[in-house]
């Protein structure tokens, strides 16, 4: 069962101090310039509406709204996120994105993000002055922002030698989601378009969804890249629509949609994120932070690539 955070806010302990919200905030956060007789009434006061003490930090998760068609992807790392906090003794709040204004009325010693297009990081300066770790949202770093990421340049390399060795020389990359403000996709495209360029293999993007099967067609490509998770249900009925065999005439390679594709398509080259060990690594990376012990800023982490890792 979910361990939540207590349902204190810095402005009910301010109410029946009367002290100011930031004095509040200081004194429960440990930091400097309280007086100690300020501090100890102002504990006092926490401990009396509820609040538990500081031995178990409370840590906000912040989350896509619902709905976003994200769900399998947000689902999985939701799980597994919340698995590797309760492991670690941690109190989490699940927050929506919409709901950040509100952070400021709670006691959060942290914060970790699950939105990955660059909003959250971008704002966090104005929000709150707690370390925030982003899970697959790089690139967006000020003081107290930090970033686990899945590997994703490493992972188009391991793309394009598969594309290589089964000996394509003429794919389609759906890239649609590039003008999202979604930096990850943005980079995908780039190291794919890199590693294809080096080993002569020819590659058609930027094409609309109206027109790409008349594009598979014409330029007659053999495979077709999905870099993003969802997409590739709709091309995956779109070819078979069209009378395409898979992977017989057309080799389909995708992001893995937990649930549903080894159902749909379990014979694909499958691109999956390590979940558990995106989740212990963003925990164990703000654990370090909020003791002090850390100077790392950015952790990636290996995708389970087919034929390179053991759960294959």
């Amino acid at each position: 069962m979910q361990k939540k955070a207590p349902k204190v806010t810095v402005r009910e302990i301010a109410k029946q101090t009367g002290y100011a919200h930031c004095t509040v905030a200081r004194a429960l956060s440990d930091a400097g310039n309280v007086a100690l007789a300020t501090r100890s009434r102002i504990l006092a006061a926490a401990r009396e509406l509820g609040y538990l003490g500081r031995s178990r930090k409370n840590i906000a998760v912040i989350m896509h709204e619902f709905g976003t068609g994200l769900c399998s992807y947000e689902t999985s790392l939701t799980s597994a996120l919340s698995s590797e906090l309760n492991r670690q003794n941690f109190f989490y709040e699940m927050i929506p994105a919409r709901h950040l204004h509100n952070l400021n009325e709670k006691i959060l010693d942290g914060a970790i993000s699950l939105c990955h297009t660059g909003r959250i990081a971008r704002k966090w300066s104005e929000i709150n002055p707690i370390p925030l770790v982003c899970i697959n949202d790089f690139g967006y770093h000020s003081e107290r922002i930090y970033s686990v990421c899945s590997d994703d340049r490493a992972a188009m390399n391991a793309v394009v030698s598969h594309l290589r060795s089964a000996g394509h020389r003429r794919v389609l990359y759906l890239d649609g989601r590039v003008e999202t403000g979604n930096l990850n996709h943005t980079n995908r495209r780039r190291y794919f378009l890199e590693f294809a360029a080096s080993s002569g293999i020819k590659v058609y993007c930027g094409v609309p969804g109206a027109t790409r099967l008349n594009t598979l067609k014409r330029e007659h490509c053999t495979a077709v890249i999905c870099p993003f998770e969802m997409t590739d249900l709709t091309i995956y009925a779109e070819l078979q629509r069209s009378g395409f065999r898979i992977p017989q005439d057309i080799e389909l390679i995708h992001w893995h949609v937990p649930g549903l594709s080894d159902i749909l398509m379990p014979e694909q080259f499958t691109l999956r994120q390590n979940f558990p060990e995106l989740a212990h690594q963003a925990v164990r990376l703000l654990k370090a932070v909020l003791t002090g012990r850390s100077r790392i800023r950015d952790i990636q982490v290996s995708y389970l690539i087919p034929g390179e890792n053991a759960e294959e």
